[in-house]
């Protein structure tokens, strides 16, 4: 994760928790939202109708992706090259994922949607500070707005290819990492490759995704990450687009 990503993200961090200690010198049992708005995403198991909250995720997920019914990926398991993996990477047309990013004084729990040039970002702290992210990766523009908040949208421009823009595994280019061995990671076989800035990632010899990274933070701190509750080809157009009433500043005037 970039430098000015990671900022956002502590600023959004820090606002949550100074709102949870107001909140709880007001009142002992403050209330908690239960969604971000009207409508359903992307049913990822049995049971799960609903953006899940980072209390609700479980410790431990042995499950690693499921996929569309049509689209094959073969597993070569050890035998895996990088070459593989590309080529499977290839084969993702969308995904989705979770992870709970534990920072030194708190975590954050993301949901990610991505499919055909854009992404939906979903993020939470404690149940407080949340916010809903729509990337358009072809425009290069992001609309950012509190889920529930009276507030209108905010459109900002991004650059897709740089730092700034958001975690996306299908833009990795593996053939620029550095092959450094292979480990199972929830009973999936994955090799691990190092990026050109240092960040490691252990990557599914049968889908092509990552299924954990450890990188530094723009603080310096070292984390390590896993994606969860994986969905692979799966995600529709609605999953990933802006509420057609959504109401949008252009923050930049374009």
């Amino acid at each position: 994760m970039n430098a000015i990503y990671q900022m956002r993200r502590m600023l959004l961090l820090l606002t949550a928790v100074l709102f949870s200690l107001l909140a709880a010198s007001c009142d002992d049992t403050p209330e908690v939202p239960n969604e971000t708005d009207d409508r359903q995403p992307i049913i990822i198991e049995e049971g799960i109708n609903q953006p899940a909250t980072d209390e609700e995720l479980p410790e431990e997920e042995e499950e690693t992706a499921q996929e569309e019914s049509g689209v094959e990926f073969e597993d070569k398991g050890e035998a895996t090259t990088v070459e593989d993996l590309i080529a499977a990477q290839a084969k993702i047309s969308s995904f989705y994922f979770e992870q709970t990013v534990a920072y030194p004084n708190g975590h954050v729990f993301l949901q990610v949607w991505y499919k055909d040039e854009n992404m939906r970002l979903f993020s939470s702290q404690g149940g407080y500070g949340m916010a809903e992210e729509f990337y358009d990766y072809e425009t290069g523009t992001v609309i950012s707005h509190q889920p529930g908040s009276d507030e209108p949208a905010e459109m900002y421009t991004f650059d897709k290819t740089s730092p700034d823009a958001p975690d996306n595994p299908v833009m990795n280019d593996y053939s620029a990492y550095t092959l450094l061995g292979g480990e199972e990671i929830d009973h999936q076989y994955c090799l691990i490759l190092e990026a050109p800035n240092g960040d490691l990632v252990w990557v599914s010899t049968k889908y092509g995704f990552p299924l954990q990274t450890e990188y530094t933070d723009s603080l310096g701190d070292r984390l390590t990450t896993k994606y969860k509750n994986i969905s692979i080809n799966t995600v529709t157009d609605e999953d990933v687009l802006p509420p057609a009433d959504l109401e949008v500043y252009d923050y930049d005037g374009n």
